[in-house]
């Protein structure tokens, strides 16, 4: 009886430790007890080297309306520039290209051709939590987000029940969006030259995620998660930034599939620890993809959240990631253009490999602040794509009352 009825409490001190210090969520929604308002500022800074620089800040604020019942509000803006890959091959010589927004891209002698860019994006995001019963809880939730050439529309319902005196937890989600796709200058035809001139106003984007999943207390110190996703995606799916080109030939606008349907696994292990390291916890997450592209990928997230004392703690973190290319990626193009081909690399056999750490403080009773230092290297089977490698930067200030 005493084991049992301190399942909910454990459940609960394991959801804030990794819901709340570590930024990530759980696939249940946390009803516990929480301060009557939570405020949480962001700041966020991406650079790939060489590459591209993504600026962010996030704003988040909820209110807990009584009876387990919230409703909180996110908004977030970014601001990104920099270069990306276009997709066509490095060749001997000077490589001009026209991109569909009538840029003209320049490339020296064996240098990978590169598209510039700048972009502002804002989103909003809304939510409320709702109880239906003393067991049954409902999530809803709505979202929007603009870019100069992109619009995307979103909605959310997610359903749980607790069973078990609350020791495990069943839920169920649905999320749709529908996104509009405006390039400068029009959707460029797919597998039609560079140079051509023949482009659509606009298209348009659906996608349907449905999420499963269920979380269980093994004992007092141990959590378990596993969680199903199934998402399906139809519309226009090409990068209209992206070109594949034949060596010393043309360049050809990329073509992708108009049906994209997706499958995930992923399990998660929380370990409480007691005693000596009071307070720390150990977090494992293993997520396995595969989708109707052919790529398949595996994920190995690893967390341990070493509390130093009892205002700061320190969270050291390593993920690992592979995936194989997609069917009809490809890095170059022979003298048949075929129905589908990207030369994207983000479809290509690829393995990443993410370090680094986030030191938190809590300053008083209401307010912590959490800072993050991470190292992403990314590498390729085929060798002569470049590697990629990633800072990254983010300060939290969250504060409740």
């Amino acid at each position: 009886m005493q084991l049992n009825s301190k399942k909910p409490l454990i459940k609960n001190a394991l959801r804030f430790a990794t819901q709340s210090l570590l930024g990530t969520s759980l696939i249940t929604p946390a009803i516990a007890a929480v301060p009557k308002w939570e405020m949480n500022a962001s700041a966020f800074y991406y650079h790939e080297l060489e590459r591209i620089r993504v600026f962010e800040e996030t704003l988040y604020i909820k209110k807990d309306l009584g009876n387990n019942e919230f409703v909180s509000l996110k908004q977030t803006s970014d601001i990104m520039t920099g270069a990306s890959p276009s997709g066509e091959i490095a060749q001997a010589g000077t490589t001009t290209t026209t991109t569909p927004s009538g840029t003209t891209l320049v490339s020296g002698d064996n240098q990978t051709p590169m598209g510039h860019f700048q972009d502002i994006r804002f989103a909003l995001a809304a939510n409320w939590v709702s109880p239906l019963s003393r067991l049954w809880t409902l999530s809803s939730g709505v979202n929007y987000s603009y870019e100069y050439d992109y619009r995307s529309h979103g909605a959310s319902l997610v359903v749980s029940k607790d069973a078990n005196r609350r020791s495990t937890t069943f839920t169920a989600g649905i999320s749709g969006n529908f996104d509009v796709i405006e390039p400068v200058n029009g959707v460029p035809e797919a597998t039609q030259a560079s140079t051509s001139t023949v482009r659509a106003d606009n298209d348009i984007k659906s996608i349907i995620d449905v999420t499963f999943g269920i979380s269980q207390v093994l004992d007092r110190y141990r959590v378990v998660e596993i969680a199903y996703f199934h998402g399906y995606m139809k519309g226009y799916l090409n990068d209209p930034y992206k070109f594949a080109s034949q060596v010393g030939g043309d360049s050809f606008n990329e073509s992708r599939p108009g049906l994209r349907q997706q499958n995930s696994l992923s399990i998660r292990l929380l370990q409480y620890k007691q005693k000596k390291q009071k307070g720390d916890v150990i977090d494992l997450k293993y997520r396995y993809y595969s989708d109707d592209w052919a790529v398949q990928a595996h994920s190995l997230d690893v967390n341990y959240r070493r509390q130093l004392d009892k205002t700061t703690y320190f969270r050291p973190h390593i993920r690992m990631h592979y995936q194989t290319a997609a069917r009809f990626y490809l890095y170059s193009l022979d003298n048949f253009v075929p129905n589908f081909f990207s030369a994207d690399y983000r479809l290509a056999e690829l393995y990443t490999l993410t370090v680094g750490g986030l030191y938190g403080i809590k300053i008083n009773k209401l307010v912590e602040a959490r800072f993050r230092t991470e190292y992403l290297h990314q590498g390729y089977l085929n060798r002569k794509l470049d590697k990629l490698q990633s800072l990254i930067f983010q300060a939290v200030l969250e504060i409740k009352y």
